[in-house]
Formats: structure tokens, C-alpha cells, sequence
């Protein structure tokens, strides 16, 4: 369970915590983190394929937005997998997200200036049935 103070999230889902970030892909170097920092890390998996893991432990993942701002939109961001530290509630988040080009293939971007990677998390910060 997360131990940070929140504050209220006004939802249905006992103890909901929301979770929004950035990055920047980098082609087939170190992603960059460009808000909300000290929550996340995020890592290059393999082509195309990053890594979010959360700070803090949450026992449920309730939904995932992403949203890709290109200059030039031609790529698609998409969640294809996640796992609270292989399924144990209330362990680490890691959340894998994939560019792509074209459904189905992942590939390495770019992403210079104002162009990032945003996500939100809905998560359940508790053992409390929802």
C-alpha cells in the first residue's frame, strides 16, 4: 500500500488513487521523464517498449488512459500488459507500453520538444474490497 498523503478522488472505487505522468521516447536510448517524476520510473524494454513501475505498491490496477502528441501524428500508444509484481496485491506496478507504427509492430520514436508520451492511472491503494 502506498503511504504518500492523497488527496480525495471523488469515485466509486474505495481508496482510488490517481496517477498521471509524461515521457519522452528516445529512439533506442533512455526514455526521459518530463513530469511527475519522483512517482515513476520508466524504461526501454526492447523496440518500441517501455516500462512505467510506480514508486509505490497498489493492490489493483481500475484503468490505464494514454495519449501519444506527436507533431506529425504517425504513431499509436497502446498498454499491452501489466503486472502487480506477478500478481501479489498490494506489490509494485508495472505497467509495459508499446509504439506503434502500424498494429502489432512495435517501433523506436523520437520524441523532441513538446511531443510525449502521457498516461493516468486509476489504481486501488488498499486491501478493501471495491
Amino acid at each position: 500500500m502506498a503511504s504518500r498523503h492523497f488527496d480525495a478522488v471523488n469515485a466509486l472505487t474505495k481508496r482510488g488513487v490517481l496517477i498521471a505522468g509524461a515521457f519522452q521516447a528516445k529512439g533506442s536510448g533512455t526514455p526521459v521523464v518530463v513530469s511527475n517524476g519522483s512517482e515513476f520510473t520508466v524504461a526501454r524494454t526492447n523496440t518500441g517498449l517501455y516500462t512505467v513501475t510506480l514508486q509505490d505498491n497498489y493492490n489493483e490496477v481500475k484503468s490505464v488512459n494514454l495519449q501519444i502528441v506527436q507533431a506529425s501524428p504517425t504513431n499509436t500508444v497502446n498498454v499491452t500488459g501489466y503486472s502487480i509484481n506477478g500478481g501479489s496485491p498490494g506489490a509494485q506496478l508495472n505497467l509495459l507500453i508499446g509504439t506503434f507504427a502500424t498494429p502489432g509492430s512495435a517501433v523506436d520514436i523520437t520524441q523532441t520538444g513538446t511531443d510525449c508520451i502521457f498516461f493516468e492511472f486509476f489504481l486501488r491503494n488498499s486491501s478493501v474490497a471495491s
